[in-house]
């Protein structure tokens, strides 16, 4: 049971990684390979709005904020785990799309 599970979170990561390509969102991710994903935001209003709205959707999310990171380094940590569906991280897309087109 814990093979299966640290070989989903395995997939979860990379299938993350792979949508994160193939939307165009590289950019706005620190890059990594591992279950914590970091989105930087540097406005401050896109920031805000992006905490509102994981909160809306009822995604669980991590904020660093400056001092931890220098100013205009915000980011919102994502962390994945294996009982993630590929529906689920679909779902995150279309939010972090809405917050990076808004």
């Amino acid at each position: 049971e814990r093979n299966q599970a640290i070989e989903k979170l395995r997939l979860n990561i990379l299938y993350f990684n792979q949508q994160k390509k193939i939307l165009g969102l590289n950019p706005v991710f620190v890059r990594s390979k591992s279950a914590i994903q970091s989105m930087i935001l540097p406005d401050e209003s896109k920031f805000l709005n992006a905490v509102n709205l994981f909160a809306k959707h009822q995604i669980k999310i991590k904020t660093v904020q400056f001092p931890e990171v220098p100013k205009h380094q915000s980011r919102i940590r994502i962390s994945l785990n294996s009982s993630n569906t590929f529906q689920e991280i679909d779902q995150l897309f279309q939010v972090i799309l809405q917050i990076v087109y808004s």
